[in-house]
């Protein structure tokens, strides 16, 4: 019994001592978006506020491919030494099992939720000389012209795509999909009238308000957005409606818990200084923060949310 308690004893001392002396050396997110991403910038955002807190720097990897597969896949495989995370994003974490035969990895078994990172709703938007001033009308209007109605996106089987395929679903309409392989093209095609509606993130479509380029019909959260207070959520129209993306911090399994807590600490502390706040919003980036508890509900409940919407829209994995 002695030899149990100071076994216990020192393991605990010894992971309060780790915890204590942690960082020591360079923390790395892996990325799994290119530079210039959103999920890049808002690492490096973060990042650089983490490095003078912990006194160590903070390293971005960015790993390209796969719908974000190959960079989770790398963060799965890092060591579990607390120096190591994920700045991970909703597709790799809880969609793309959805839409990949075989995932390289697996996000309950491989990964331990630390924090959220924040919201990424979609906007719903058309072109001004659409006779649709509002999402009601825009359905009214897919109903009236079966297929003829068609709705861009940055590609097939992401966000953006899902988001349309929801409302097809939930208003019963038929708009027709039109993937580009780069969302500014379909943004672009939507504002010469060769489309009628296109969908993205806050950022991409919000550039289009100035000069009415676009109109914004709705947002896809299930709430108005703070910044955007006058445009309604699709939820107004389509009861219990919430969909899009986020982006969360994730630790290779095995991490120190002592170690999850300050990083969860610290990155709630850096996100409510009021510069960091006001430039997540800019980009589109809403509600971050809370405990992994949260993180961890918040995932499971977006993965039957992902997989419903893939099953709405007739997609198989492959």
């Amino acid at each position: 019994m002695k030899n149990i308690i100071v076994i216990t004893w020192i393991a605990l001392f010894a992971s309060s001592a780790y915890a204590q002396t942690w960082p020591s050396k360079p923390v790395k997110f892996f990325v799994a978006g290119a530079p210039g991403s959103a999920p890049d910038i808002i690492a490096r955002l973060v990042g650089e506020r983490l490095t003078r807190i912990w006194g160590e720097q903070v390293i971005v990897d960015n790993r390209v491919g796969a719908a974000g597969n190959i960079g989770t896949q790398a963060a799965a495989r890092a060591p579990a030494d607390g120096h190591n995370f994920l700045f991970g994003q909703a597709a790799p974490l809880a969609l793309n099992q959805h839409t990949f035969k075989n995932m390289p990895f697996d996000v309950e078994r491989d990964f331990v939720p630390v924090v959220s990172m924040g919201l990424s709703p979609m906007m719903v938007a058309v072109n001004p000389a659409l006779p649709a001033k509002t999402l009601p009308e825009l359905i009214a209007l897919a109903k009236a012209d079966p297929g003829k109605v068609s709705f861009a996106t940055s590609g097939a089987k992401n966000i953006p795509h899902l988001t349309g395929e929801l409302i097809n679903q939930r208003a019963r309409v038929k708009m027709f999909h039109i993937p580009y392989k780069i969302g500014s093209q379909g943004s672009a095609d939507t504002v010469s009238g060769q489309v009628q509606v296109y969908i993205d993130g806050v950022p991409p479509v919000s550039v289009h308000m100035k000069g009415e380029r676009l109109r914004v019909l709705a947002v896809s959260s299930a709430r108005r957005l703070p910044n955007f207070p006058d445009i309604p959520a699709v939820a107004e129209t389509l009861p219990g409606y919430s969909f899009g993306g986020w982006f969360a911090i994730m630790a290779p399994a095995g991490t120190s818990p002592e170690v999850l807590a300050r990083v969860n600490r610290d990155v709630n502390t850096v996100i409510r200084q009021p510069d960091i706040a006001e430039r997540l919003l800019q980009f589109g980036i809403y509600e971050p923060g809370g405990t992994p508890e949260q993180l961890a509900q918040f995932i499971k409940s977006e993965r039957e949310n992902y997989g419903n919407a893939v099953r709405a829209a007739g997609i198989l994995p492959e």
